[in-house]
């Protein structure tokens, strides 16, 4: 992407636009959060966070299409975990920068 000094490309601009939308919902940032210290199953996510398995399994979706996720399998059981610990870089940085705004 372009330093903050050039001006994004509509290309750019819609592939941060989509990136972001992982951020969009509550759910998907406590899920984030449970996966911070390591894999985690969707029964295990679903309990942390006191949530139906669906409604989570719907939320590491979009996570997932979005590239923040990614999954094992091992046998029966799917794990999920974080692509990258940047991602956590990123979710202070806006914590700071949404708690400036209030």
């Amino acid at each position: 992407m372009s330093n903050c000094r050039d001006v994004l490309s509509w290309e750019e601009c819609q592939q941060v636009s989509e990136f972001l939308q992982g951020f969009s919902n509550p759910v998907r940032l406590k899920v984030l959060c449970t996966l911070h210290d390591h894999e985690k199953s969707v029964g295990e996510i679903a309990a942390l966070l006191n949530a139906k398995p669906s409604n989570i399994s719907q939320q590491l979706k979009i996570l997932m299409s979005r590239g923040y996720v990614s999954k094992r399998r091992e046998e029966r059981n799917v794990y999920y975990s974080i692509r990258s610990k940047e991602i956590y870089d990123l979710l202070e940085y806006l914590r700071l920068l949404a708690k400036e705004q209030t």
